[in-house]
Formats: structure tokens, C-alpha cells, sequence
């Protein structure tokens, strides 16, 4: 609870602006257009504070100050690195306060530049599987997109999508749009092995990159999978069934033994019951019969 010691930082509210040498800068980039960059920081709710920067190196740029000009993010190349000082510690209050694209895009950016990842001009080409490990003829499904250097994403680009089989041979998948990315599936999956995904972007007739990722498609067997007795569940089932369940083969001999001397109560008596309908003999005496009576009535004219 001391009181700010004014020769080290000075209070707020400061308002986070570029400097001349960072109007164009990589990192202070918010917006392509150099008005609508200046617009956006001018929107950005002001700093609690901020450190006090004395003796700024020769060769380093102020890239960011407030509105008495006095530095809040300094940058200097060193050798093969680059290094960087920011002054102020509560950025947080933009993305607390709605400006979450500003401070990731910043942020984003800041790291970017240190790790000379700003150079790149192609884009970034990623791909996202829902799974690992697919079943035999499962369905796979995946997400997949473009980013620029900076991050953002690229929703002006053409992807090409198709999946390369275990015999090196490819179908093509198709795409659907879905916000900043595309979606797509995979069904033929009946035959295990090593399978992979392959997105391909361009914008025009530049080429932005491409994405590979494999997953597998991985033999089930059933019957294979656990290869050892369930006891417990074989205790169950002899006990369902009113059997009787033994430990090992070593106690077989004495089974077959008990069971010879139990014979009598493994017999099993069936009761059968014949009529005369069903016999053979009745049934030709019983068309006989009616065979004559039509004879007869036929001869004495009563049919």
C-alpha cells in the first residue's frame, strides 16, 4: 500500500498509441489500413500505469507510447535475436472490457516478432482428426484450416482434402464450410493399417501450404482381445444352469469318475404317445372305406 514512487512509473490513465516508428510496424498491426490501425488503438481502453524507461539504447525503436509520448514498448535486435520491453502491466482490461481479438492479435503478434516468425509470407495450413484410432469401418471426422503469419484466419483460401490408404493409393474428400474452417469425413476405413489425412491450400495461384496427419485403423477381434478365462463369469453361468464349475484340468479325472457313479441320475426319461390316427394302417383302411361307400352308392345310382 505505498504510494507510487513517481520517478520510477507514472499513474494512469494512459492510452496506448504506436509511435511514428510503429504506425507500420509488425506488432502494432491491429488493422492492414494505416487510418483503421490508428482507429482500433484509439478504441482500446487506457492503462492503470506504467514504468518508466530511462536510457534507451541506441538502435532501439520505440514502437509504442502514450499521449505525451513518453515510451511504453521499446524493440531492439540483437545479433540473431531480438529483444523487447513493455512498460505497462494491465492489457488485460481490453479483453475484459470486449476487445479480446485487439489483445490476442497483439499478444499473438509480440511473440511472433521475437521468434522472427514475421517473415513468413506463406501461410500456416493445420488439421485437426476427431480421433487417433479408428475402428474397422468407422467414420473419421476432421477439422481443417488456413492462418496468415500473424494468426488470423484465411477465409478466402481453396483447400483440397484427401486421404492416402495403407497401399499408398488416395481418395478425394470433400469439404464443408464452417465459419473459419472446413469439415470433412472419412468412412472407408474396412481394411487396418496406416492411413493419412492430406489438406492442401492455396489462395489463387499462390500456394499456402500443407497439412499431413495419420491415424490408424487398428484390427478387433473380439474373441482375441482378452485371451483368458473369466472365471467369475464361467462361476456364474455353471451356477445358472445348476452345473458345477471346477478349478482346473487336474480335477477332471475325479469329475469323470463321480459322474460314472451318478449315472442313474443323468438318465433322462421321454414319454411318448401313440393314437390309432396316426398310424399308416388306419389311415389306408380309413380311405378304403370311404373309397368303397362311393363305389357302392355310385353303382345303386345315388350319386
Amino acid at each position: 500500500d505505498q504510494p507510487i514512487r513517481r520517478d520510477l512509473h507514472f499513474p494512469g490513465p494512459i492510452h496506448m498509441r504506436p509511435s511514428r516508428f510503429g504506425q507500420r510496424h509488425f506488432v502494432m498491426m491491429l488493422a492492414s489500413d494505416p487510418k483503421a490501425n490508428l482507429d482500433a488503438w484509439a478504441k482500446l481502453p487506457p492503462l492503470k500505469g506504467a514504468n518508466r524507461f530511462f536510457g534507451i539504447k541506441r538502435g532501439a525503436l520505440t514502437l509504442a507510447e502514450d499521449e505525451r509520448e513518453r515510451p511504453l514498448l521499446v524493440a531492439q535486435a540483437y545479433g540473431a535475436g531480438r529483444v523487447m520491453a513493455f512498460a505497462a502491466d494491465t492489457t488485460s482490461r481490453w479483453w475484459m472490457e470486449g476487445f479480446q481479438p485487439a489483445h490476442k492479435r497483439f499478444w499473438r503478434q509480440t511473440v511472433l516478432w521475437l521468434a522472427r516468425k514475421d517473415e513468413l509470407q506463406e501461410g500456416s495450413v493445420w488439421i485437426k482428426l476427431s480421433q487417433r484410432r479408428v475402428e474397422p469401418g468407422g467414420r473419421l471426422e476432421f477439422t481443417t484450416g488456413v492462418r496468415s503469419a500473424t494468426g488470423d484466419p484465411i477465409t478466402d483460401a481453396r483447400l483440397e482434402a484427401e486421404a492416402v490408404l495403407p497401399d499408398g493409393t488416395t481418395r478425394p474428400l470433400r469439404l464443408s464450410r464452417h465459419e473459419d474452417a472446413w469439415r470433412g469425413s472419412f468412412a472407408e476405413t474396412k481394411t487396418a493399417g496406416d492411413y493419412a489425412l492430406r489438406i492442401t491450400a492455396q489462395k489463387g495461384d499462390e500456394p499456402l501450404g500443407t497439412a499431413r496427419a495419420r491415424f490408424l485403423v487398428f484390427e478387433q477381434d473380439l474373441e482375441l482381445d482378452n485371451a483368458a478365462a473369466d472365471r467369475r463369469g464361467l462361476e456364474s453361468l455353471a451356477a445358472m444352469t445348476e452345473g458345477q464349475s471346477i478349478a482346473g484340468p487336474e480335477q477332471l479325472r475325479s469329475l469323470l469318475e463321480e459322474l460314472l457313479e451318478r449315472t442313474d441320475e443323468l438318465e433322462e426319461k421321454t414319454e411318448t404317445k401313440h393314437t390309432l390316427w396316426d398310424t399308416w394302417p388306419f389311415l389306408l383302411l380309413l380311405v378304403g372305406l370311404l373309397s368303397v361307400e362311393w363305389f357302392l352308392r355310385k353303382r345303386w345310382g345315388l350319386v
